[in-house]
């Protein structure tokens, strides 16, 4: 992996489009896209289930 400084910067940023792409396409909400977890997502079945939201980096709301 490269640590140069201009590397360092690009990863958060690209980190940040990939979540807003990912919000685009898929109409979920931010706090919905990061709470996501591996058994949410059912690649073979093209499903993804919201299960919770992210409201703060501490806190996980589950969804009712």
């Amino acid at each position: 992996m490269d640590n140069s400084p201009l590397s360092l910067f690009e990863q958060p940023v690209r980190a940040t489009l990939m979540c807003v792409i990912a919000t685009a396409l898929t109409g979920l909400r931010l706090g919905e896209l990061l709470a996501l977890t591996r058994e949410d997502v059912d690649l073979p079945g093209r499903r993804v289930n919201i299960r919770a939201t992210l409201l703060s980096p501490s806190l996980v709301r589950l969804a009712t």
